[in-house]
């Protein structure tokens, strides 16, 4: 049993996640050692993190994975989710249509991934390449018809002078179908933020209603290459904490974004990409790299000139 809450601090302070979970876990599925989850989920009425709708869900799935080898693993699940969306503002009432009812939502989706990193935290070679394919409705009934293809592939590699390189290309697609005209809203594609594409902010990248309302990709495409290095270690003794930072090494990076998300492809040009540069610094910790990168966006005819911090943990990528 987990109970999961997550939120932010500052000027747009608020709660972001509030999920229950109930979860079985059969270790050995046809007496061959392939985990079978079976869960029951709630989440309470809350503020979507990227609409200014209220949402409640509750659902129930199982879900099955399977490794080869030490690379090598595949994930397969089934899934059944009941959605009631409320506070929609007027402007997206149309699009929404099921306001303050019950939608319900079957979905399948199989993951593959390929992971040849040396390190999960501090990877300096080998690559990753992960292909999720999720298909909502259709011959699985349900008030929702939609299908995702999420995908992205890293490479790590050593360059000169005793860099690591960091490179990765991502792409996502999601399509209505059937008796669908749209994604719904909280399922659809978005980008901005620490992870994806920096100097915006979190999931403010792509279509955007009159308002400055993200109204969700169909397509999405980032580039990103990154390049990192330990630096100059000037946090050795603080007060109240010591020498705590002697064991906590200082990386410092550089890296470029490029990405953007379309509600067409049509719209796929180089003109209609943000392009982003900036550097950071990192701390190396038990939990991973504590990350602060600062990044600037070249004005465009798309784009205009912005910069901004972004603090998190773990690398982009």
């Amino acid at each position: 049993m987990t109970a999961d809450y997550s939120f932010s601090l500052g000027q747009d302070s608020r709660l972001f996640t509030h999920r229950y979970r109930l979860r079985y876990t059969e270790p050995w599925l046809l007496g061959i050692r392939m985990p079978l989850f079976l869960t029951g989920e709630f989440e309470p009425p809350l503020q979507d993190e990227v609409q200014r709708f209220t949402v409640q869900r509750w659902a129930l799935s199982a879900r099955t994975t399977r490794r080869f080898g030490r690379k090598y693993e595949a994930t397969l699940g089934l899934r059944y989710e009941s959605v009631r969306i409320t506070g929609v503002p007027p402007e997206q009432v149309e699009v929404i249509r099921r306001q303050g009812t019950y939608a319900v939502r079957r979905r399948v989706d199989f993951r593959f991934r390929r992971d040849s990193r040396d390190d999960i935290f501090l990877p300096t070679r080998g690559n990753v390449t992960d292909i999720s394919l999720e298909y909502v409705g259709g011959f699985l009934g349900g008030d929702d018809n939609f299908y995702k293809i999420q995908s992205f592939w890293t490479r790590y590699f050593r360059a000169p002078p005793g860099w690591i390189g960091a490179f990765r290309f991502m792409f996502h697609w999601a399509e209505p179908f059937g008796s669908s005209a749209v994604v719904p809203l909280d399922e659809a594609i978005y980008l901005g933020g620490a992870n994806t594409v920096r100097s915006f902010p979190e999931n403010r990248l792509g279509p955007l209603s009159p308002d400055g309302t993200p109204l969700g990709a169909k397509v999405a495409i980032v580039v990103n290459q990154e390049f990192r290095w330990r630096t100059l270690q000037v946090l050795r003794e603080l007060p109240l904490i010591g020498d705590l930072f002697r064991s906590l090494p200082l990386w410092q990076s550089i890296f470029v974004d490029i990405g953007n998300g379309f509600r067409d492809v049509d719209e796929i040009k180089p003109a209609n990409f943000a392009y982003v540069y900036g550097t950071g610094i990192q701390i190396v910790s038990p939990a991973g790299p504590i990350r602060l990168d600062y990044a600037r966006r070249m004005k465009t005819n798309r784009f205009d000139f912005a910069d901004r911090w972004h603090f998190t943990i773990l690398y982009a990528f």
